[in-house]
């Protein structure tokens, strides 16, 4: 694999990982409106 996909590929892995943190714990439409840090990110 070149040396610039393994980057794009690790680039990706690390934004998928923020969002899983990010939006732990949001199971459900209810559970996301009433999440206010989560609900401010689409305002």
């Amino acid at each position: 694999m070149r040396l610039q996909s393994k980057k794009y590929l690790d680039d990706i892995l690390y934004a998928v990982t923020l969002i899983e943190e990010f939006t732990k714990g949001i199971n459900s439409y209810s559970d996301y409106s009433k999440d206010i840090k989560t609900r401010s990110v689409w305002q």
